[in-house]
């Protein structure tokens, strides 16, 4: 099983990667993570944040996406929309 950081690490070069955008890793924050399954696999659930596009200083709005990380090989699987219940704009 690869070690918590490397999932993390190759979280935010996969999402990068998608956006071609040093914005996930240079404002990236590490938001939570935790071990799931997909598709019967056992993976790293890495929720990351940016600043939304809209973002301000009085209103840090921010996107939260989860990537899916493969915990035996750190491949990245697949990246979400991370929403919060509850939560408005």
């Amino acid at each position: 099983m690869i070690p918590v950081k490397q999932a993390v690490k190759s979280a935010v070069e996969f999402a990068g990667s998608l956006w071609e955008d040093l914005a996930w890793v240079t404002r990236s924050r590490l938001e939570e993570v935790e071990k799931g399954e997909v598709h019967g696999r056992t993976v790293w659930l890495v929720t990351l944040s940016i600043p939304a596009p809209d973002a301000d200083f009085l209103d840090p709005k921010r996107l939260y996406k989860v990537c899916a990380v493969d915990a035996e090989t750190g491949e990245p699987l697949s990246m979400k929309i991370r929403e919060f219940a509850g939560v408005h704009d």
